[in-house]
């Protein structure tokens, strides 16, 4: 999966806006968080840790009895070495799940901004029907992504 867009700020306004706990509570309550975000800083990083509930009436039926209560975890790494480009990762877990989701952020100036990319690998290990629900989250994934990159840009529009 690869989604980008572009965004009328500079790379290190676009990252404090990703980090930043007000934003990241109003994204939460949009796209299914549950409970606050986890901000942590050191002088080289910044870690988030946020829960979401999967909408559990887009997963595939062959795939529920793997997913629990569908209650994902994901942890975004933000790199405050450079401030253009700032590069991250992010990884997810289901608990109970045999699957495993990570991928990258970079975002870059560009003449107007800058230009945000997300990317994402998907590994489901479930014999049989693993591929074809990888291509489900993929699906899913890059849906979600560009909408929560439609609210940030709504964000920034309102700062």
């Amino acid at each position: 999966m690869h989604v980008e867009e572009v965004f009328p700020v500079k790379p290190a306004q676009l990252r404090e806006t990703l980090v930043d706990p007000a934003f990241l509570a109003e994204l939460g309550e949009k796209f299914g968080g549950v409970g606050t975000a986890a901000v942590e800083s050191s002088e080289s990083t910044i870690t988030v840790a946020t829960r979401r509930q999967l909408p559990m009436q887009y997963v595939p039926g062959a795939a529920k009895p793997f997913v629990g209560d569908g209650i994902v975890a994901q942890t975004d790494l933000w790199s405050l070495e450079s401030d253009d480009p700032v590069d991250g990762s992010w990884s997810a877990t289901i608990d109970g799940a045999p699957a495993k989701l990570g991928g990258g952020y970079t975002i870059v100036t560009t003449d107007s901004g800058c230009r945000y990319t997300v990317t994402a690998q998907v590994k489901v290990n479930i014999p049989l029907i693993g591929g074809r629900v990888e291509s489900e989250i993929r699906r899913y994934l890059t849906s979600l992504v560009s909408k929560q990159m439609e609210f940030t840009l709504t964000w920034l529009d309102k700062q």
